[in-house]
Protein backbone atom coordinates (compact mmCIF):
# COMPACT_ATOMS: atom_id res chain seq x y z
CA UNK A 1 0.00 0.00 0.00
CA UNK A 2 3.17 2.09 0.89
CA UNK A 3 4.62 1.40 -2.99
CA UNK A 4 1.44 2.38 -4.17
CA UNK A 5 0.97 5.66 -2.82
CA UNK A 6 -2.11 4.82 -1.05
CA UNK A 7 -1.14 5.64 2.76
CA UNK A 8 1.52 8.04 4.04
CA UNK A 9 2.78 10.12 6.60
CA UNK A 10 -0.53 10.63 7.98
CA UNK A 11 -2.01 7.70 8.06
CA UNK A 12 0.75 6.28 10.37
CA UNK A 13 0.26 9.10 12.29
CA UNK A 14 -4.01 8.54 13.08
CA UNK A 15 -2.90 4.90 13.39
CA UNK A 16 -0.30 6.08 16.73
CA UNK A 17 -2.71 8.73 17.98
CA UNK A 18 -5.65 7.01 17.79
CA UNK A 19 -4.25 3.70 19.72
CA UNK A 20 -2.67 6.26 21.92
CA UNK A 21 -6.27 7.51 22.96
CA UNK A 22 -7.91 4.42 22.91
CA UNK A 23 -5.41 2.52 25.36
CA UNK A 24 -5.23 6.06 27.50
CA UNK A 25 -8.93 5.71 28.22
CA UNK A 26 -9.23 1.82 28.42
CA UNK A 27 -6.42 1.95 30.84
CA UNK A 28 -7.80 5.32 32.94
CA UNK A 29 -11.58 3.56 33.17
CA UNK A 30 -9.56 0.56 34.41
CA UNK A 31 -8.11 2.66 37.16
CA UNK A 32 -11.75 4.23 38.46
CA UNK A 33 -12.60 0.30 39.05
CA UNK A 34 -13.84 -1.06 35.37
CA UNK A 35 -13.00 -4.11 33.56
CA UNK A 36 -10.17 -6.32 34.37
CA UNK A 37 -7.40 -5.96 36.88
CA UNK A 38 -3.92 -7.02 35.84
CA UNK A 39 -2.93 -9.55 38.30
CA UNK A 40 -4.72 -11.22 41.58
CA UNK A 41 -4.44 -9.25 44.81
CA UNK A 42 -6.04 -6.15 42.91
CA UNK A 43 -2.81 -5.03 41.23
CA UNK A 44 -2.16 -2.95 38.19
CA UNK A 45 -5.71 -3.41 35.29
CA UNK A 46 -5.69 -3.87 31.91
CA UNK A 47 -9.24 -2.31 31.41
CA UNK A 48 -11.49 -4.03 29.00
CA UNK A 49 -8.37 -5.87 27.26
CA UNK A 50 -8.04 -9.05 27.66
CA UNK A 51 -3.90 -9.84 27.06
CA UNK A 52 -2.57 -7.04 29.53
CA UNK A 53 1.32 -7.74 28.70
CA UNK A 54 0.66 -7.68 25.16
CA UNK A 55 -1.15 -3.91 26.07
CA UNK A 56 2.10 -2.77 27.97
CA UNK A 57 4.19 -4.00 24.71
CA UNK A 58 1.86 -1.76 22.54
CA UNK A 59 1.68 0.59 24.81
CA UNK A 60 5.64 0.72 24.88
CA UNK A 61 5.37 1.02 20.90
CA UNK A 62 3.23 4.01 21.44
CA UNK A 63 5.75 5.42 24.13
CA UNK A 64 8.69 5.12 21.63
CA UNK A 65 6.89 7.08 18.84
CA UNK A 66 5.23 9.78 20.35
CA UNK A 67 8.15 10.62 22.99
CA UNK A 68 10.62 10.61 19.99
CA UNK A 69 7.64 13.52 18.36
CA UNK A 70 7.38 15.02 21.43
CA UNK A 71 11.12 15.50 21.64
CA UNK A 72 11.08 18.20 19.12
CA UNK A 73 9.00 20.36 20.96
CA UNK A 74 10.87 21.32 23.96
CA UNK A 75 11.42 19.55 27.39
CA UNK A 76 7.80 20.81 29.09
CA UNK A 77 5.51 19.12 26.63
CA UNK A 78 8.39 15.81 26.49
CA UNK A 79 7.76 15.54 30.34
CA UNK A 80 4.35 16.06 30.56
CA UNK A 81 4.24 13.14 27.89
CA UNK A 82 6.83 11.07 29.66
CA UNK A 83 4.74 11.67 33.13
CA UNK A 84 1.69 10.37 31.22
CA UNK A 85 3.16 6.82 30.11
CA UNK A 86 5.19 6.51 33.47
CA UNK A 87 0.83 6.51 35.04
CA UNK A 88 0.05 4.41 32.26
CA UNK A 89 2.75 2.36 33.21
CA UNK A 90 2.08 1.91 36.68
CA UNK A 91 -1.67 1.38 35.99
CA UNK A 92 -0.31 -1.63 33.79
CA UNK A 93 1.87 -2.84 36.31
CA UNK A 94 4.46 -4.12 34.30
CA UNK A 95 8.05 -4.39 35.05
CA UNK A 96 9.33 -4.67 31.56
CA UNK A 97 7.00 -1.33 30.80
CA UNK A 98 8.60 0.64 33.77
CA UNK A 99 12.55 -0.71 32.48
CA UNK A 100 11.58 -0.10 28.75
CA UNK A 101 10.52 3.63 29.10
CA UNK A 102 13.72 4.76 30.75
CA UNK A 103 15.36 3.13 28.14
CA UNK A 104 13.41 5.13 25.67
CA UNK A 105 14.41 8.40 27.82
CA UNK A 106 18.55 6.99 27.66
CA UNK A 107 18.21 5.99 23.92
CA UNK A 108 16.43 9.34 22.99
CA UNK A 109 19.51 11.81 23.53
CA UNK A 110 21.56 9.96 21.37
CA UNK A 111 19.56 10.14 18.32
CA UNK A 112 18.04 13.61 19.14
CA UNK A 113 18.10 16.51 16.96
CA UNK A 114 20.00 20.08 17.42
CA UNK A 115 17.07 21.36 18.16
CA UNK A 116 16.42 19.81 21.52
CA UNK A 117 18.09 21.62 24.13
CA UNK A 118 17.41 22.25 27.95
CA UNK A 119 16.39 25.91 28.51
CA UNK A 120 19.03 28.65 29.40
CA UNK A 121 17.60 28.96 33.24
CA UNK A 122 18.67 25.73 34.05
CA UNK A 123 19.31 25.92 37.06
CA UNK A 124 15.73 27.31 37.89
CA UNK A 125 14.32 24.62 36.34
CA UNK A 126 16.17 21.62 37.90
CA UNK A 127 15.57 23.80 41.69
CA UNK A 128 11.78 23.41 40.80
CA UNK A 129 11.97 19.90 39.64
CA UNK A 130 13.86 19.20 43.04
CA UNK A 131 10.88 20.73 44.81
CA UNK A 132 8.25 19.00 42.39
CA UNK A 133 9.32 15.74 42.94
CA UNK A 134 9.15 14.95 46.70
CA UNK A 135 6.16 17.03 46.48
CA UNK A 136 4.99 14.38 44.31
CA UNK A 137 6.04 11.58 45.44
CA UNK A 138 4.35 12.54 48.95
CA UNK A 139 1.23 13.03 47.15
CA UNK A 140 1.91 10.08 45.70
CA UNK A 141 2.62 7.99 49.22
CA UNK A 142 -0.58 9.10 50.17
CA UNK A 143 -2.71 7.51 48.09
CA UNK A 144 -0.78 4.18 47.71
CA UNK A 145 -1.50 3.92 51.19
CA UNK A 146 -5.35 5.15 50.79
CA UNK A 147 -5.49 1.83 48.06
CA UNK A 148 -3.65 -0.30 50.19
CA UNK A 149 -1.29 -0.32 47.16
CA UNK A 150 1.80 -1.88 49.42
CA UNK A 151 -0.62 -5.05 51.35
CA UNK A 152 -1.36 -6.06 48.29
CA UNK A 153 1.79 -5.74 46.26
CA UNK A 154 3.52 -7.08 49.48
CA UNK A 155 1.23 -10.11 49.08
CA UNK A 156 2.23 -10.73 45.15
CA UNK A 157 5.80 -10.52 46.20
CA UNK A 158 5.19 -13.06 49.09
CA UNK A 159 4.71 -15.56 46.08
CA UNK A 160 8.16 -15.57 45.11
CA UNK A 161 9.75 -15.53 48.46
CA UNK A 162 13.09 -17.96 49.02
CA UNK A 163 13.47 -17.23 45.00
CA UNK A 164 16.28 -15.83 43.38
CA UNK A 165 16.09 -12.67 41.71
CA UNK A 166 16.63 -13.40 37.93
CA UNK A 167 13.15 -15.85 38.87
CA UNK A 168 11.36 -12.76 40.96
CA UNK A 169 12.27 -10.33 37.47
CA UNK A 170 11.08 -12.84 34.83
CA UNK A 171 8.35 -13.71 36.61
CA UNK A 172 9.17 -17.42 36.85
CA UNK A 173 9.54 -17.56 33.31
CA UNK A 174 13.34 -19.13 33.69
CA UNK A 175 11.93 -21.97 35.50
CA UNK A 176 9.46 -22.53 32.53
CA UNK A 177 11.89 -22.44 30.19
CA UNK A 178 13.90 -24.82 31.37
CA UNK A 179 10.85 -27.47 31.83
CA UNK A 180 10.75 -26.55 27.81
CA UNK A 181 14.13 -27.40 27.28
CA UNK A 182 14.34 -30.74 28.78
CA UNK A 183 11.18 -31.35 26.74
CA UNK A 184 12.82 -30.53 23.51
CA UNK A 185 15.77 -32.42 24.19
CA UNK A 186 14.11 -35.23 25.30
CA UNK A 187 11.27 -35.47 22.36
CA UNK A 188 12.68 -33.66 19.81
CA UNK A 189 14.03 -35.22 16.58
CA UNK A 190 15.42 -33.61 13.75
CA UNK A 191 12.50 -32.62 11.83
CA UNK A 192 11.32 -31.04 15.39
CA UNK A 193 14.59 -29.25 15.40
CA UNK A 194 14.09 -27.31 11.67
CA UNK A 195 10.48 -26.81 12.02
CA UNK A 196 9.67 -27.02 15.72
CA UNK A 197 7.30 -29.39 17.28
CA UNK A 198 4.06 -26.98 16.40
CA UNK A 199 2.24 -24.69 19.77
CA UNK A 200 -1.11 -27.06 20.05
CA UNK A 201 0.74 -30.57 20.94
CA UNK A 202 4.23 -28.70 22.67
CA UNK A 203 1.86 -26.35 25.05
CA UNK A 204 -0.56 -29.97 25.68
CA UNK A 205 3.13 -31.43 27.12
CA UNK A 206 4.08 -28.78 28.84
CA UNK A 207 1.32 -26.51 30.71
CA UNK A 208 3.16 -23.18 30.72
CA UNK A 209 4.79 -20.76 27.75
CA UNK A 210 8.13 -19.68 28.47
CA UNK A 211 7.11 -16.42 27.31
CA UNK A 212 10.66 -15.49 25.90
CA UNK A 213 9.92 -14.89 22.13
CA UNK A 214 12.91 -16.62 20.54
CA UNK A 215 12.64 -20.03 22.43
CA UNK A 216 8.92 -20.35 22.10
CA UNK A 217 9.39 -19.86 18.42
CA UNK A 218 12.09 -22.33 18.27
CA UNK A 219 9.78 -24.87 20.36
CA UNK A 220 6.51 -24.20 18.17
CA UNK A 221 8.76 -23.47 14.38
CA UNK A 222 12.17 -24.78 14.98
CA UNK A 223 15.39 -23.11 13.95
CA UNK A 224 13.74 -22.03 10.48
CA UNK A 225 11.42 -20.65 11.86
CA UNK A 226 13.43 -18.52 14.45
CA UNK A 227 15.41 -17.54 11.71
CA UNK A 228 12.82 -15.85 9.18
CA UNK A 229 11.70 -13.83 12.04
CA UNK A 230 14.56 -12.58 13.47
CA UNK A 231 15.97 -11.84 10.09
CA UNK A 232 12.69 -9.75 8.96
CA UNK A 233 13.31 -7.69 12.16
CA UNK A 234 16.91 -7.19 12.22
CA UNK A 235 16.75 -6.62 8.32
CA UNK A 236 14.06 -3.81 9.01
CA UNK A 237 15.72 -2.60 12.53
CA UNK A 238 19.10 -2.17 10.39
CA UNK A 239 17.16 -0.38 7.70
CA UNK A 240 15.46 2.19 9.86
CA UNK A 241 18.85 3.21 11.47
CA UNK A 242 19.98 3.76 8.40
CA UNK A 243 17.55 6.32 7.35
CA UNK A 244 17.80 8.29 11.05
CA UNK A 245 20.27 10.48 9.69
CA UNK A 246 17.23 12.25 7.68
CA UNK A 247 17.42 15.15 10.06
CA UNK A 248 14.84 17.89 9.26
CA UNK A 249 12.52 15.83 6.65
CA UNK A 250 8.98 15.04 7.58
CA UNK A 251 9.90 11.39 8.22
CA UNK A 252 13.13 11.64 10.88
CA UNK A 253 11.09 11.21 14.28
CA UNK A 254 9.19 8.54 12.49
CA UNK A 255 12.42 6.99 11.88
CA UNK A 256 13.80 7.36 14.93
CA UNK A 257 10.21 6.34 16.79
CA UNK A 258 10.87 2.85 14.59
CA UNK A 259 15.00 2.63 15.06
CA UNK A 260 13.86 3.05 19.60
CA UNK A 261 10.72 0.50 19.14
CA UNK A 262 12.17 -1.92 17.11
CA UNK A 263 15.52 -1.70 19.70
CA UNK A 264 13.15 -1.78 22.52
CA UNK A 265 11.28 -4.70 21.58
CA UNK A 266 14.52 -7.01 20.69
CA UNK A 267 15.15 -6.61 24.42
CA UNK A 268 11.83 -7.26 25.56
CA UNK A 269 11.17 -9.86 23.30
CA UNK A 270 14.27 -11.97 24.55
CA UNK A 271 13.51 -11.04 28.44
CA UNK A 272 9.79 -10.80 28.75
CA UNK A 273 8.20 -12.03 25.53
CA UNK A 274 4.92 -11.11 23.92
CA UNK A 275 6.26 -9.42 20.80
CA UNK A 276 6.58 -12.04 18.17
CA UNK A 277 4.28 -14.44 19.85
CA UNK A 278 1.34 -11.60 20.32
CA UNK A 279 -1.29 -11.19 17.44
CA UNK A 280 -1.82 -7.55 18.66
CA UNK A 281 1.55 -6.68 19.30
CA UNK A 282 2.30 -7.82 15.46
CA UNK A 283 -0.54 -5.83 14.38
CA UNK A 284 1.66 -2.69 14.84
CA UNK A 285 5.39 -4.23 14.79
CA UNK A 286 3.97 -4.75 11.10
CA UNK A 287 2.16 -1.98 10.48
CA UNK A 288 4.94 0.73 11.25
CA UNK A 289 7.67 -1.32 9.18
CA UNK A 290 6.89 0.03 6.62
CA UNK A 291 7.36 3.59 7.66
CA UNK A 292 10.90 2.94 6.42
CA UNK A 293 9.37 2.52 2.65
CA UNK A 294 7.64 6.24 2.60
CA UNK A 295 9.22 8.91 1.12
CA UNK A 296 9.70 12.29 2.58
CA UNK A 297 7.09 13.97 0.48
CA UNK A 298 4.55 11.59 1.25
CA UNK A 299 1.90 12.57 2.94
CA UNK A 300 -1.67 11.42 2.53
Amino acid sequence: MVDKKKIGINFFSRFIWVSFYLISINLLLGALGFGNEQRSFGIGTRGFFNAGNDIATVTLILAAFILSEKYEKGWKIFLLYFIHFFFLAYLLNTKATLIGLLIIVLILPVYGNVKSKLPKKVFSKLAFLAFLFPLGLGVGLIVLTKINFWDRYLTFVDQFKGESWITFMLSRRDEHLLQGLEFSYQNFNFFNYLFGYSPGEFLNKIPFRAEMDPFEIFFYYGIIGLFIIYWWFIKNTIRSYKLNPQRGTDLFIYFRGLFITNIILLLQSITAGHVFMSVLVCVFLGSLNAITYLKHDERT
